[in-house]
């Protein structure tokens, strides 16, 4: 069979259509998100994602982990579609700085809204008007780790698809159920109608986060820096707690004060399941 050559140019439809999976409309549009570098790429075929298509260039295999990777890249992607290109294209389309010499395109899985109702007492993470990817991504991986049944992203918030997301949630929004409503109060009412207490976090609430019962179904609602929750979300709420500031800092960076909430909530759930014996 003849090799097939290297992709030299940036115009190339490959490279093109990752390139179109950068933008919000290209995303949806195909229903895949791109994704880069190597730890990543190993998450998604640990979590059996399927992949689309895939580019690299000749420096991944002289990286420690590139040559097993490029292997199981070889049967994960489709006939035809992984693709060498050279570095310099690589690096023309590549989100990062300094890219690890590969890129590719994987479909996420399809999480619905039963998958939030699969464990018992389940923990919720809802996120309201957060603007920056990285803490977005950065929330989504605390929720991970600390057992959450799921995050739910309200209209506003960036996209939870955002490379840059992805990227901080290191393989989390491939296992955990990430949400979209169309507004805090949509999420507010599909939580209740499921018996889940909704727990509002704002730094003007007199209550501390401490006093708050987090047992039992219940979500934690973490609003963006700069605006904080909405108030038809906060209004909603069955309850609204604050993180104590002891110190002269004004505020908490969001991704800082959402892992505060959830793991007094993993305190107060690993308490309660002691007692019980």
């Amino acid at each position: 069979m003849p090799a097939v050559p290297v992709v030299t140019s940036a115009r190339n439809p490959w490279v093109k259509a990752y390139r179109r999976l950068q933008t919000r409309g290209g995303r949806r549009e195909r229903g895949a998100v791109p994704l880069e570098g190597v730890r990543l790429m190993e998450e998604a075929l640990a979590a059996g994602l399927p992949f689309e298509f895939a580019l690299f260039d000749s420096q991944l295999a002289s990286r420690p982990q590139g040559r097993p990777l490029l292997e199981a890249l070889r049967g994960a992607v489709p006939r035809g579609a992984l693709v060498e290109v050279t570095p310099a294209v690589l690096r023309a389309v590549a989100d990062t700085d300094t890219p690890q010499g590969v890129l590719a395109a994987v479909k996420l899985p399809g999480w619905t809204w039963e998958d939030l109702w699969r464990r018992p007492d389940p923990l919720v993470l809802v996120i309201d008007g957060l603007r920056d990817p990285g803490n977005l991504g950065t929330l989504i991986r605390s929720a991970e780790a600390a057992g959450a049944a799921g995050v739910v992203v309200s209209r506003g918030t960036v996209d939870p698809t955002n490379p840059k997301t992805l990227r901080a949630a290191m393989g989390a929004s491939f296992r955990l159920p990430v949400l979209e409503t169309a507004s805090g109060i949509e999420a507010a009412r599909l939580l209740r109608r499921r018996g889940v207490r909704l727990v509002a976090t704002d730094p003007r609430a007199s209550r501390p986060v401490f006093a708050a019962d987090l047992t039992g179904p219940v979500a934690v609602a973490v609003g963006g820096e700069a605006a904080g929750l909405g108030p038809g979300l906060r209004a909603a709420a069955d309850e609204v707690v604050t993180i104590p500031i002891l110190g002269a800092a004004e505020s908490l960076n969001a991704a800082v004060a959402g892992a505060i909430v959830l793991y007094e909530a993993v305190r107060q759930r690993l308490t309660a399941r002691d007692q019980r014996g």
